[in-house]
């Protein structure tokens, strides 16, 4: 993996960690957070406390979202800074990407599961799962250049 793509996943995760750490906060808090929107087909008085507590704030098992994604955003920034000083091979870039991959997918899920089922804009939530797409973007780029 090139320097340029290390470096440019580790800053994406260390945002990514701020996000889900900031969610978590919010969830811990459960008072009134960040989600709103100017829809007027989306509920104006959601509250994030609606979104992080919904049943979809858990997809695997009884652990929250939140945490998986600051396992996960934790996990590839370690991976990138050993990346940074040990080359690796073809084969576990496509591992990387393929959880990559996974991640991204879940994050579709959520992301519709939020619009048409929640019914709610989360920024917090949207922003997360815009940085797993970019995440995966770059991943690709790498792997296939």
């Amino acid at each position: 993996m090139s320097i340029e793509a290390s470096v440019i996943l580790i800053i994406l995760s260390a945002a990514g960690f701020s996000v889900s750490l900031s969610a978590h906060r919010e969830r811990i808090r459960s008072h009134m957070g960040v989600c709103a929107t100017d829809e007027p087909n989306i509920d104006e008085h959601a509250l994030c406390d609606s979104v992080l507590h919904s049943p979809r704030s858990k997809i695997i098992g009884t652990i929250p979202n939140t945490l998986i994604g600051m396992l996960w955003y934790a996990l590839l920034c370690a991976v990138c800074i050993m990346l940074l000083f040990v080359n690796i091979g073809t084969t576990l870039l496509v591992l990387l990407a393929a959880a990559c991959a996974l991640i991204f997918l879940a994050s579709v899920y959520l992301a519709l599961s939020l619009l048409f089922v929640e019914r709610v804009f989360c920024l917090l939530c949207y922003t997360a799962h815009g940085i797993n797409a970019i995440i995966l973007a770059v991943m690709l780029f790498e792997l296939f250049s």
